[in-house]
C-alpha cells in the first residue's frame, strides 16, 4: 500500500495539484486496503496511517488519535460560511444487509453533534458511495445498509439544517440525484469518478447498453449518467446566492450541470415533503452481494476466453469437412507396414 501511495503522489498531474492547494480527503475500498472492506480489515490500523500520511495531514490531527478517518472542516467567514463533512464508510462498516450499520455508533453520534452545531449556510457531506439511489443491483450503496441510510435522512431533517448537499464517488461514472421523501427541503447528490478510468474501459462498448438500463439508471436522478473520464466541482456564488454542480470530462469542459439557488435550500418551519418517494420495499435481486456479481462476471470473462480459443478450431473444423466431405483428419499414429 505505502508503495502505492507513493506512486500516486509522483503522479505530475497529482503532484501539481498537491502544490497547488490543500487536500481533504476521504477514502473508499480500494484506499482502505480492499475491495469492499469493512471492520474486519486486520490491517485497517495500518491504513489509516498510511492514508492519513498520503494526504499530509498533520502529525497532531485529531484524525491520528482516533478509530476511524471521518472529520470536518469550516470555511469561510460570518454569514458566508461553508462546512464539509467528511464520513468513514470502512472502519467501522459491518456486513452489508437489513440491519447492517454503515457508520458505527460513535461515529453517529459524532455526525449529528456536527450538524446540530453547525453555523454554516452550506454543509457538504461525503461519502465514498452513493447515497440516495436504492433501485440499483449489484454495486456498494447506502440503500444496502437500509437502516444506515433511513437513519442519516432522519439525522439531516431533524437537524433542521438549511442547504445540505451530498457528494459521492465510486462507481467510475458521474451521476446526479434529487431526493424529496420526508425531506424538509430537496436533497441533492453528486456522484464524481473516474478521473482515470471509467466503467466504460472495464465493460467496453458492447456492455454499455446493457449497464445503461440494468445498473446506472435510478428514480431519483436529475442529471443522466456522464460515463466517460470525469471529476465533479462545486461552486458557491455567494452574490447571486446560487449553488452550481458541475461535472467535468477529461478536458475540464462541463457536461452535467446544475444551478440551484441557496434559498430552495432552506428549512421552512415545520413544513415536510412527500412527492416523489420510491422507498418501496427492493426486489432481492437489487441488493445482491457485490461478491455475487464478481463471481458471475468472472464465470463470463472464463466462457468469454473459452469461446475465443475454440471458435477458430472450430471453424477450421468445418471448413475442412466441406472441402472434404469428411472428419477431420485423425491424429492417431500410422504404423508402418513391415
Amino acid at each position: 500500500m505505502k508503495e502505492k501511495f507513493n506512486a500516486q503522489r509522483e503522479i505530475p498531474g497529482y503532484a501539481k495539484l498537491r502544490n497547488q492547494t490543500k487536500i481533504f480527503g476521504i477514502w473508499d475500498d480500494h484506499d482502505y486496503g480492499i475491495n469492499d472492506g469493512n471492520v474486519g480489515y486486520e490491517d485497517k490500523i495500518e491504513s489509516q496511517k498510511l492514508f492519513l500520511d498520503f494526504l499530509d495531514e498533520p502529525s497532531d490531527s485529531i484524525r491520528r488519535k482516533r478509530e476511524g478517518i471521518y472529520a470536518s472542516y469550516t470555511f469561510g467567514q460570518s454569514n458566508r460560511q461553508v462546512k464539509l463533512i467528511l464520513l468513514d464508510m470502512r472502519y467501522f462498516s459491518t456486513e452489508q444487509g437489513p440491519d447492517g450499520d454503515i457508520l458505527g455508533e460513535t461515529q453517529w453520534q459524532w455526525l449529528q453533534s456536527e450538524l446540530d452545531s453547525s453555523t454554516a449556510q452550506i454543509t457538504i457531506i461525503t461519502s465514498g458511495t452513493q447515497i440516495i439511489p436504492n433501485d440499483k443491483p449489484i454495486q456498494e450503496k447506502w440503500a444496502n445498509f437500509p437502516k444506515s441510510r433511513k437513519r442519516l435522512f432522519q439525522i439531516i431533517s431533524d437537524s433542521k439544517k438549511s442547504g445540505v448537499i451530498l457528494l459521492s464517488g465510486d462507481v467510475h461514472y458521474a451521476q446526479m440525484f434529487k431526493y424529496t421523501c420526508d425531506m424538509r427541503y430537496p436533497l441533492y447528490e453528486v456522484t464524481s469518478s473516474g478521473m482515470t478510468h471509467s466503467l466504460v474501459d472495464v465493460v467496453g462498448d458492447m456492455m454499455r447498453v446493457f449497464s445503461l438500463e440494468f445498473s446506472w439508471e435510478s428514480h431519483y436522478e436529475v442529471e443522466h449518467v456522464f460515463e466517460g473520464h470525469n471529476f465533479g466541482s462545486l461552486i458557491v456564488d455567494w452574490n447571486r446566492q446560487i449553488l452550481q454542480l458541475n461535472i467535468h470530462n477529461e478536458n475540464s469542459t462541463i457536461v452535467r450541470h446544475l444551478e440551484i439557488p441557496i434559498a430552495a435550500l432552506q428549512v421552512e418551519g415545520d413544513k415536510i415533503l412527500k412527492e416523489g418517494c420510491h422507498e418501496g420495499p427492493q426486489p432481492f435481486w437489487m441488493n445482491w452481494p457485490t461478491i455475487y456479481f464478481q463471481y458471475a462476471l468472472n464465470l463470463g470473462w472464463l466462457l468469454l476466453a473459452t469461446t475465443t480459443v475454440l471458435t477458430p478450431f472450430l471453424l477450421m473444423r468445418a471448413l475442412y469437412r466441406m472441402i472434404f466431405g469428411c472428419g477431420a483428419p485423425s491424429m492417431k499414429v500410422m504404423k508402418k507396414k513391415t
